[in-house]
Formats: C-alpha cells, sequence, structure tokens
C-alpha cells in the first residue's frame, strides 16, 4: 500500500505531538482526516489547514464520532487526543477520565466494524509511578495522579480490544517529547522564550528529572510502529530517549546556548512532590527489537534544532 493511498484519522490533531504527526503525514502524500474539537485549525495547523480534512467532534459524543469514522473509513488511525496535562490544562479528575478512557473507548467502538490496518494509542510515561529505576514495560504501573490512572486505563482496554478480538491496536508510551511547535507553557517553551529575551524565569524543582525526546524522534516511532502494528498488536512501547536529565541541566543548557544574562528563580528547590518518581528514564530496549526504532537526536542537537525553529517563530510565544 503506498502512502498516496492511505487514509489516516488523527484525534487530538491541533496538540503539539498530534500536529507535528499530521505534518508529517501530509508530507508523505496521505489523506489526514483530523478529529478536533474547535472549528478551526490551530496555530500550529494553520498553514496547510487547506491539506487536511476537518471534522468537529468531542470524543465523549459516541454517535457523533461513529459517524466520522464510517465516513473516512480510516486505514490508520492515530489517537493522541487528551485531557489534563498540556497547556495549562485544569481539568477535573472526572473529565479527566471521561475524556481519557471513556472517549478512547468510544473511539475504538467506533471503529470497531473496519478493517483496519493499524490503531495507536497514546500513553504516558505518568502511568509507572515511582520508580528506582529505567522505567520497563513490564514493569508494575502504580500512577500517582488522576491523569496517570487515566492513562493506564486507557492503555488497558487497548490492549484487552487487541489481544480478545486480534485487533491491531499498539499504545506508545511517551516520555516527554519536546521540540517545534510545543505548548507554551511547558518547560522548553517557556525557558527559551524568557531567556531568548533576556527575561527571568520562575521555575519550581531543579532536580526534577525527565527523560527527554525531540519531536522528530516520536515521530519516526508512530512510522515505525504503524509499519509493524500487525505483528506487535496489544503491545506497549516506551518512546524516551533512554537518557535522564534534571530541570537545573536542561535551563543551563538554554542559558549557555542562547547567550542569555536570564536569573532563574526555584520555587520548589529541596523541596520535592510527592507524586515524582526519583528516577524518569525509559528504558526502551523493548521499541527498538520489536519496532526497529531509536532515537537519533541528542538532547544537545534537539535544543539546537529547537532554538533555530524558536528564532523564527518568537510570535507564537510573545505572552509567555
Amino acid at each position: 500500500m503506498s502512502n498516496t493511498s492511505r487514509v489516516s484519522l488523527v484525534t487530538g490533531a491541533g496538540g503539539f505531538v498530534g500536529a507535528n504527526l499530521v505534518r508529517r503525514l501530509v508530507n508523505q502524500g496521505e489523506r489526514v482526516h483530523a478529529l478536533v474539537r474547535a472549528d478551526k485549525p490551530n496555530w500550529r495547523l494553520a498553514d496547510i489547514a487547506d491539506k487536511i480534512t476537518w471534522h468537529k467532534a468531542d470524543l465523549c459524543d459516541k454517535a457523533t464520532v461513529r459517524t466520522i469514522a464510517h465516513t473516512v473509513q480510516p486505514e490508520f488511525i492515530y489517537h493522541l487526543a487528551t485531557a489534563g496535562v498540556y497547556a495549562g490544562a485544569h481539568v477535573s479528575d472526572s473529565e479527566m477520565i471521561e475524556n481519557n478512557v471513556c472517549g478512547f473507548i468510544n473511539l475504538v467502538d467506533a471503529v470497531s466494524d473496519l478493517n483496519y490496518a493499524c490503531f495507536i494509542n497514546t500513553g504516558s510515561s505518568a502511568e509507572y509511578g515511582q520508580k528506582q529505576n529505567p522505567m520497563h514495560e513490564a514493569d508494575i504501573c502504580e500512577p500517582t495522579t488522576a491523569y496517570g490512572i487515566s492513562k493506564l486505563a486507557a492503555t488497558h482496554y487497548a490492549t484487552l480490544v487487541a489481544q480478545k478480538e486480534s485487533r491491531p491496536i499498539v499504545t506508545l508510551r511517551l516520555f516527554s517529547p519536546y521540540g517545534p511547535y510545543d505548548d507554551a507553557s511547558r518547560l522548553m517553551s517557556y525557558a527559551i522564550a524568557r531567556a531568548s529575551r533576556g527575561e527571568n524565569l520562575s521555575l519550581g524543582d531543579p532536580q526534577s528529572v525527565r527523560d527527554f525526546v525531540y519531536i522528530d524522534d516520536v515521530i519516526e516511532a508512530y512510522v515505525q510502529c504503524a509499519k509493524n502494528a500487525v505483528k506487535c498488536r496489544g503491545e506497549v512501547f516506551n518512546i524516551g530517549s533512554g537518557g535522564e536529565f534534571s530541570v537545573r541541566t536542561v535551563v543551563e543548557k538554554i542559558l549557555q546556548k542562547v547567550g542569555s544574562s536570564s536569573q532563574c528563580s526555584w520555587r520548589n528547590a529541596n523541596a520535592g512532590r510527592p507524586w515524582e518518581s526519583s528516577r524518569w528514564q525509559a528504558d526502551i530496549s523493548k521499541a527498538k527489537k520489536m519496532l526497529d526504532w531509536e532515537p537519533k537526536v541528542s538532547l544537545d542537537k534537539g535544543l539546537d534544532k529547537t532554538l533555530l525553529w524558536f528564532g523564527k517563530n518568537q510570535s507564537f510565544y510573545k505572552d509567555i
């Protein structure tokens, strides 16, 4: 099947990862259908809006989601819609569960009688909870936030349907993506925007650690997963860099690369947060073996690429 004949349905297309994925699919010549809540495409996709077919729907609206799915007849389904984590979103636990679990189930049900080639569910490293070692897919998950609980429930349901009904459903458990089109409220965007303007930074715990993975590597994981969905049905894969960096290290790198004199105020230095894990690093050996995927972009190279993009698109982040 050539890419030009592919019909893909993407939920959460207007988000950071979703928009980057849509751009990749469009560049590959695929016919992309975006399921979004807004009437119009947001700033991330405005320049290629005419190359995408838009569908307005709330995943919690089961009937509408089913109608759209049967109209589109997607061969590839990429589920990236989520509630309660990015863009400064603050939703209640019940709303989070409704969107991340019930909304996901509605989508799975909507395509249950379609002969799709691949359904990729997007999970989160927040599903793991506190760990002392690099996080592995075989670890017992003990999420410490409602968000992590909701994402884990969706992951379990994806695996259940894949195994019970022999469906090519796979979950990619993302760690901390960064790069072009990132949300303004997240660490990289915030630090780069303010440092570029010589403004001081107000940050949380400098000792917090994350596995930061460049967005191009993340998108390549989706592409590789789509190629291997049948043999990997029901599987869960960590998508991270396989490394771990503290917030302080990342911010210092940004300040150095920008040549900024901005000062940092650390609000929670040495305080810690009860839901934080002392280690936040992906074991990516499974993805390397089964998806033939591994990250190509180091943190330093990724920051350089991100800074270059930000330099040309500062207007998107003028209100930070």
